[in-house]
């Protein structure tokens, strides 16, 4: 991320937005000892700390079409970010292999595979390995290591993909080049 899109993140969090009826739920849940509000502020006798987010707290990235990253907590808008490359850095900043935005993020992106795939079950002949259950607590560690390596892998598979896609294309804007070049030395 630039320091423009750092200030931009930046400015947005510190956005006073009240806590509305599902945080404020979750600010005095057992599970949320520290009482984390995840930036959003509540009356004073809930002693919420804005500073922080409670574990198992939902953060959805969104890449719409037309460029723009919404960000939802919990379900609820938080922002909506216009500039493509904002999208572009978080993504970055989350996935990255040497020192990603939060390890704990990074490594259940995969999490959310299920519900961005479902609609490819409707595809003839597209099956999906994923289990049916939802209950997160049932899944066996080994189940959640296979699933953290297919993550890993989707990454070196992307990654080397856009290396050879990169390559590709600067070997054909080499070979266009070169065939102008051509061109207009017989026209000459």
């Amino acid at each position: 991320l630039s320091d423009k899109h750092k200030k931009l993140l930046a400015d947005s969090s510190a956005l006073e937005r009240q806590a509305e009826e599902t945080m404020l739920k979750k600010i005095q849940s057992e599970e949320n000892s520290s009482n984390c509000s995840c930036g959003q502020f509540a009356p004073e006798e809930y002693n919420a700390d804005p500073s922080c987010c409670a574990r198992g707290t939902e953060m959805v990235f969104t890449w719409r079409k037309t460029g723009e990253l919404e960000l939802r907590i919990d379900g609820r808008i938080m922002d909506i970010f216009d500039d493509p490359l904002v999208g572009k850095g978080i993504f970055y900043e989350y996935l990255r292999r040497d020192d990603p935005m939060s390890a704990d993020a990074r490594n259940h992106f995969a999490d959310g595979f299920p519900f961005l795939l479902a609609p490819l079950a409707q595809v003839k002949g597209v099956s999906s390995s994923i289990p049916t259950s939802h209950d997160k607590f049932a899944e066996s560690g080994k189940l959640r290591r296979e699933r953290f390596t297919l993550f890993n892998r989707m990454i070196k598979i992307a990654e080397e993909l856009n290396s050879s896609l990169t390559t590709r294309a600067d070997d054909a804007s080499k070979w266009v080049q070169g065939n102008l070049n051509s061109g207009v030395e017989h026209l000459s």
